[in-house]
């Protein structure tokens, strides 16, 4: 190192800018290839550890379960504190990255980062859980694109006009196969809102579970032949 920057000794703040911009590019260049240095060592001793023994199909269980005891704390909340296991070394942010199951649980107040995880969960089921408090004039197409892939939809809504909106999509042609739970809450104040029979387009046979609160519907008996819990407010 010293030898390769000991062409800019004579270099000082008071030396020609070119002088000076070359001599701060060499120092730049070293500083990077010693940070790369250090990060491959701290992989390689973090390698050497006794969690380093479990598999990488164990470890991404464990995030997992991880994830999903943060997130049964609320219903409608997607809480991504967990995403901080994929900042503790390089091994585990790619054992995350590779788990499409981790990424399924989508935010659709934060369109930067729904598509984002969409991408990521490597279409693995979604499930999106989200208590909206102010109104939203368009949903993002990242809600409507992969409804095939719903396995969960949790919706509440407080105030604003997100309501009729998010009702009104959902009376939209989209297909739900594998969806397991719906879960509709709008809050007291709103008017009572119906859904049609349309819903999901007649297509949503594994449903075994619909919460509907402040949400009227109306179906045929055969429209939801897997339902196994009914709950109406």
């Amino acid at each position: 190192m010293e030898q390769r920057l000991r062409v800019h000794d004579t270099v000082t703040a008071f030396s020609q800018p070119d002088a000076i911009k070359a001599a701060q590019n060499d120092i730049d260049s070293e500083i990077q290839r010693l940070n790369d240095c250090i990060s491959s060592l701290k992989s390689r001793r973090n390698s050497l550890c006794t969690v380093s023994r479990l598999p990488p199909e164990v470890l991404s269980e464990v995030f997992l379960v991880m994830a999903e005891q943060l997130q049964a704390q609320d219903r409608f909340r997607v809480d991504f504190k967990w995403i901080s296991i994929a900042r503790v070394c390089r091994l585990w942010r790619h054992i995350a990255l590779q788990h499409g199951r981790l990424w399924g649980k989508i935010d659709m107040t934060k369109p930067d980062r729904t598509g984002e995880f969409v991408d990521r969960s490597k279409g693995a089921p979604l499930a999106i859980r989200q208590s909206f408090t102010g109104s939203l004039a368009e949903l993002p197409t990242a809600f409507t694109d992969p409804s095939h892939r719903y396995r969960e939809l949790h919706l509440h809504a407080k105030e604003g006009q997100l309501g009729p909106n998010v009702l009104r999509v959902l009376n939209s042609p989209i297909h739900a196969p594998v969806l397991e739970s719906l879960v509709l809450e709008v809050s007291d104040n709103y008017p009572e809102y119906t859904l049609p029979p349309t819903i999901f387009d007649y297509k949503a046979p594994a449903l075994t579970r619909l919460q509907l609160q402040n949400v009227r519907m109306e179906w045929p008996a055969a429209l939801f032949p897997s339902l196994t819990h009914l709950s109406i407010q």
